[in-house]
């Protein structure tokens, strides 16, 4: 018997199929993830907050809070950085970090100051998307507290998940009750300015 060698598929093209599984329409608003928007900013209490996804080129908006737009360059987004992130991001003051200041998307949105986000994961473990809140002031990375974000975006997974229905839908619960109970995701932190003066 021959068995013929296939070649692995590159990692994004993984990426981009696991998205593509779960069949999201960018242009139809959602109930649910409007509500995840809308939560998050208010716990936060922050202006912005955006559930969004990312495909190859594009960073599609799904659902905002406090912002009129559907679609970023994914280039020019800042949530691109969670797809090489450890786990969540948060940048404190988005004038004093070198990968972002001078993106397209500060020049655009010149007022945003402050950006947590969160990776929202396929279920077999792909960064296919975020939950990210925006600030116009800078907010100190080291007492920002990460379990709403992180749970909103578990929140996430799991709407997902559901909408595939069959034998994952009515794994949802279990899967996000184990991650509820097993998350390890690292945060990494960009100080803002105002941390950097009291720490020197």
């Amino acid at each position: 018997m021959t068995h013929r060698w296939t070649k692995p598929k590159p990692p994004e093209q993984q990426r981009i199929e696991a998205l593509h599984r779960y069949r999201i329409s960018y242009q139809s608003p959602e109930r649910s993830f409007d509500l995840l928007a809308s939560g998050l900013a208010r716990l936060y209490a922050t202006p912005f907050a955006l559930v969004t996804f990312m495909e190859m080129d594009e960073q599609h908006v799904k659902a905002a809070f406090g912002l009129d737009v559907r679609s970023i360059p994914l280039g020019s987004s800042l949530c691109q950085h969670l797809l090489l992130s450890t786990g969540v991001l948060i940048i404190g003051d988005t004038t004093q970090d070198e990968r972002v200041m001078t993106q397209a998307v500060m020049t655009g949105f010149p007022d945003i100051r402050f950006y947590a986000g969160a990776p929202i994961r396929s279920a077999d473990g792909f960064r296919i998307g975020s939950v990210c809140v925006l600030d116009t002031v800078p907010r100190d990375p080291e007492t920002f507290d990460t379990s709403y974000l992180l749970h909103f975006a578990q929140l996430a997974e799991a709407l997902l998940e559901h909408r595939q229905g069959g034998s994952q839908g009515v794994l949802t619960f279990q899967s996000y009750q184990r991650r509820q109970t097993e998350e390890t995701t690292p945060v990494v932190r960009t100080p803002s300015a105002e941390t950097s003066r009291h720490s020197s």
